[in-house]
């Protein structure tokens, strides 16, 4: 039998992986828990944990957090980062509530740099908005669901390499579903903010605005949606190597 929960993180900052596990830790105490870090580089401070699993891959982070996806083995799933720290408790009463509403999909919210991220939950407020997503349809930046619920779905499409434009479009395709979503606006995550090309965010802040937006626009631009799911092992059709920011060995 499973864990409670599971919580993926994508990584390349493995010096914050350990105030992190504290955060989730403090975070959710009362239901049990795994963590699954992807990503080029290991921390051997997860060694003592038999909670805790870890994937090498280079690729994009979406293509990251599919593969961790691929390892869930909780009843609900949830996504972070690894510039981020969970609230006391939060997790907690996120879980809570899932059980309460069976099947529903609990979204929250997050602070970043130090100040509330998400003012207008709408994804056509906070993407291009396109006629195929419903102006009621919420983003899924921080979410609980289900994990049969995430599996039906095929998970995220790693056409998009950002892992925010694939929570968007994994949201659009849920709510098409007609999957009930709970917006429980609390703070859940305090993360870091690295505007445009600050710090280590260059390769995200160019594949989200040059690569991702504009196949984001051309996927949701047509008046009716397209109803066909991922298939889970998608992230297999992206390169292995995500070249944004590692160069490729031969």
């Amino acid at each position: 039998m499973g864990p409670d929960l599971s919580i993926i993180i994508p990584t390349i900052r493995i010096e914050s992986w350990e105030p992190l596990i504290e955060s989730i830790a403090d975070s959710c105490w009362r239901n049990s828990h795994e963590i699954i870090f992807v990503g080029p580089s290991y921390n051997n401070y997860i060694d003592k944990f038999k909670n805790i699993k870890y994937a090498r891959d280079f690729g994009s982070p979406n293509r990251c957090q599919q593969i961790g996806m691929t390892l869930a083995e909780g009843e609900y799933v949830t996504w972070g980062s690894d510039d981020c720290l969970y609230e006391p408790h939060a997790i907690d009463e996120c879980l809570n509530i899932a059980r309460e509403n069976d099947e529903c999909i609990i979204v929250t919210n997050y602070d970043e740099g130090g100040n509330v991220a998400v003012e207008d939950f709408s994804i056509n407020h906070c993407y291009p908005s396109c006629p195929a997503i419903a102006d009621e349809w919420v983003i899924f930046n921080t979410a609980f669901m289900q994990r049969d619920v995430f599996e039906s779905l095929g998970g995220f499409d790693c056409s998009f390499d950002v892992t925010c434009v694939g929570h968007a479009d994994l949201a659009a395709r849920c709510q098409f579903a007609g999957h009930n979503v709970i917006v429980h606006n609390i703070k859940l995550l305090q993360c870091l903010h690295m505007p445009a090309t600050t710090g280590d965010h260059a390769p995200i802040h160019y594949a989200q605005l040059q690569k991702d937006i504009p196949n984001y626009i051309a996927k949701f631009n047509a008046p009716s949606f397209p109803i066909e799911n991922v298939k889970s092992s998608n992230w297999k059709e992206q390169p292995p190597v995500w070249k944004r920011r590692f160069n490729e060995t031969t």
